[in-house]
């Protein structure tokens, strides 16, 4: 069976796909097959049917920090995507640890900027200072993303990835070589892997004091940042 075909059982898949509609950036040339799923089973399916018919992968998140070449990219571009994640109930992922400590496990696929509101709007603390940034919870991870003194190695607990394989273990942050806008996965240690999720430490606060510092940083970046298509900082500092 030919890939595409293989493929088309499980989902939808667009050939020739502009990766210009999928960047911040709005370039870049075509993509032989471009996948979106929106389930962790579709996800590995897909996965697994391309490594077996010898395509390649590559994992899109948000678009955010990406450049694509007119050449446009080879095999399958895979996006997970989660739907409603602007009213992501952050009570029903809390877990409370031995020691009083507080958690949450997040799909990788949500936006980062509406998790930290999310998180802040109920009464959960750690994640202010991400407010505003663009992309996806595991593009933030990939690139050790941080502002105004805080990043993710300071509340990543762990991550579930899933293995070229097809099968998926978890994995501390501990191990993940985290460091300034950089990960064993940009050092290509872990490059062909797909964060699942990841779990986070959080702790209570007031919301009105969550809130008004997250504005605050909010407004920071909208004043030092310019609008329109970016790709963030493109500088390391």
């Amino acid at each position: 069976m030919k890939l595409k075909d293989h493929l088309q059982t499980i989902a939808k898949v667009d050939v020739d796909e502009s990766m210009a509609s999928h960047t911040t950036f709005g370039i870049g040339g075509t993509a032989d097959f471009f996948i979106q799923t929106h389930d962790e089973k579709t996800t590995k399916s897909v996965m697994k049917i391309a490594v077996e018919e010898g395509s390649s992968v590559f994992i899109l998140g948000a678009g955010s920090n990406i450049l694509v070449g007119d050449s446009g990219i080879r095999g399958v571009v895979l996006q997970p995507r989660i739907r409603n994640h602007e009213q992501l109930d952050i009570e029903e992922s809390v877990i409370s640890t031995n020691d009083g400590e507080y958690q949450i496990t997040i799909p990788a696929s949500t936006s980062f900027s509406r998790l930290a509101r999310a998180t802040a709007r109920q009464g959960w603390s750690g994640l202010e200072w991400a407010a505003g940034i663009p992309g996806t919870l595991g593009g933030a991870i990939v690139y050790n993303a941080g502002a105004y003194g805080g990043c993710i190695a300071d509340i990543l607990t762990s991550i579930h990835i899933l293995e070229i394989d097809g099968t998926d273990r978890e994995i501390s942050s501990a191990s993940l070589g985290l460091a300034y806008r950089t990960s064993d996965f940009t050092r290509n240690r872990l490059g062909d892997r797909l964060i699942l999720s990841a779990t986070l430490q959080v702790h209570r606060r007031d919301v009105e004091t969550t809130l008004s510092q997250l504005n605050d940083l909010e407004k920071r970046r909208k004043a030092s940042a310019p609008r329109g298509r970016n790709a963030g900082s493109i500088f390391k500092n």
